[in-house]
């Protein structure tokens, strides 16, 4: 039982590792969008 609750325990926070790395990864794409616009308003 116990070894059973420590693999969903795992999973768990490998999911919640990934979604918090796939929210970064929107995160890095939109400020990467948002300075390229911002160069191209200072041009």
């Amino acid at each position: 039982m116990n070894l059973v609750n420590d693999l969903a325990w795992n999973e768990r926070i490998i999911g919640l590792l990934g979604f918090t790395s796939y929210q970064n990864g929107l995160g890095v794409i939109l400020a990467s969008s948002f300075a390229k616009k911002q160069r191209v308003d200072f041009c």
